[in-house]
């Protein structure tokens, strides 16, 4: 698998106190690992816990934009099969064992990585298996492409749909409003609904695209979803918010890096008086 092509499909974000990994290739694993808690107590009174498969919750649309999944959330992508050989010959018996699926990470001069899919078989008694990987040396240019898929807990420069013609979030916001109140009234099932003395609050990814949507008071997943189509409708892209790096992870003695500006996940509000 080229390296290009994977590394457009993987952002990992790595701060002091976190390391994400956002990019959509975690669509790949439709389960992830979580530790829960049991009921069960050991000797010492302490609570049991135990690793658990869960299914993944950031498989639709965009939503692996707001992934804060680390690398302990994922299988380990390798199969194992117990392999009885009886030599007949030699009269000996020999366990061993056949793993196959991700062995390995290949990494090249511009430190970019490549996931490294093959399988072994080895003795069970092996202490330490050693595999080498003639890799194709692809070149490739990085990019500094620094986000977060943390939301934001305020924002240097907010979302603004189309920003080539609303020069202004409140422009922005407004056509929004329009464009949807538009929206239920062209549809004979919403047309009648009456939004007043609510707030619409739309998520707006670091892609520039919608994330989910609801009200601070109506609770009707039929018309949240119905909303969302329509957004997802629109032909321009948002441009994402930005904010300074500490507003989304608390950093340790870096000023400078801190007040880095980044894109980030963004919560937009649209007032129905």
């Amino acid at each position: 698998m080229p390296t290009a092509y994977c590394l457009k499909r993987i952002n990992a974000t790595l701060f002091c106190n976190g390391f994400y990994i956002s990019g959509w290739m975690i669509k790949l694993f439709p389960y992830i690992k979580q530790m829960e808690e049991s009921t069960q107590r050991n000797a010492n009174g302490e609570t049991i816990t135990k690793e658990i498969l869960k299914r993944n919750p950031f498989l639709k649309d965009d939503l692996y934009l707001k992934s804060t999944l680390s690398t302990d959330n994922f299988p380990s992508g390798i199969l194992k099969v117990p392999i009885n050989w009886e030599n007949h010959y030699k009269k000996t018996n020999t366990k061993l064992e056949l793993c196959a699926g991700f062995l390995g990470i290949s990494q090249y001069p511009d430190k970019s990585l490549e996931p490294l899919i093959s399988w072994v078989v080895a003795s069970t008694k092996d202490e330490k298996t050693t595999f080498e990987n003639n890799a194709v040396d692809y070149s490739m240019v990085h990019r500094e492409n620094d986000w977060s898929p943390n939301f934001a807990s305020y924002v240097i420069d907010s979302a603004i749909y189309d920003y080539k013609t609303n020069a202004t979030t409140s422009k922005s916001l407004a056509y929004i409003k329009s464009y949807l109140l538009t929206s239920m009234a062209n549809d004979s099932k919403w047309s009648s609904v009456k939004l007043e003395h609510d707030t619409l609050k739309i998520e707006i990814l670091v892609n520039g695209k919608v994330g989910e949507v609801s009200f601070s008071k109506t609770k009707n997943p039929t018309l949240n979803q119905f909303l969302y189509q329509s957004l997802r409708k629109l032909p321009a892209p948002w441009l994402p918010a930005r904010a300074t790096i500490d507003a989304v992870i608390e950093l340790m003695e870096d000023e400078n890096l801190s007040r880095k500006k980044i894109r980030v996940n963004s919560l937009v509000e649209i007032p129905f008086q």
